[in-house]
């Protein structure tokens, strides 16, 4: 997956360097949405981000779109995500057993509260409830501390 994803984002910056983003005007909903996930698979976000962010500000690329792309970019820099989009795997060490375990979580969210509120405006269907059980997990709230006990680790 990981030599399909590089090739992609390879091909993906000679595009983007010779056209800019691939809008939906340029290219049709189907393949604009494409060209998103190549590089929401990437590397390469926080060097897109903005060409994103423009792409729909010029309604090129659905609100919903970039809003996964931001919450990506947060989450790999340790800061907690907007839209509740984002779930990690990871593997720790239980501090009261000693014994290795599996987390499947909702990335930690600003203010959780309010978060389906912001999912419905920026246009996605389902809750962050209903987005964690089709990422094979519940929704709990986590604050940043609480995934750093766990993992001991940094995700990225």
């Amino acid at each position: 997956m990981r030599q399909t994803d590089s090739a992609n984002i390879k091909r993906m910056q000679v595009i983007l360097k010779s056209y800019g983003y691939p809008g939906q005007k340029l290219v049709g909903a189907t393949t604009n949405e494409a060209a998103f996930y190549v590089i929401q698979h990437s590397n390469q976000i926080p060097q897109y981000l903005p060409l994103i962010k423009q792409a729909d500000a010029e309604d090129e690329l659905s609100f919903r779109l970039y809003a996964m792309m931001l919450d990506r970019d947060l989450m790999q820099h340790n800061k907690a995500q907007v839209y509740g989009t984002q779930g990690y795997n990871f593997g720790g060490i239980n501090p009261k057993t000693g014994k290795p375990e599996q987390h499947n979580i909702i990335w930690p969210i600003q203010d959780p509260a309010r978060v389906n509120e912001r999912r419905k405006k920026a246009g996605f269907s389902q809750t962050v409830e209903q987005n964690a059980l089709g990422l094979g997990t519940n929704h709990r709230v986590l604050k940043m501390e609480q995934v750093r006990a766990m993992s001991g680790y940094s995700p990225f």
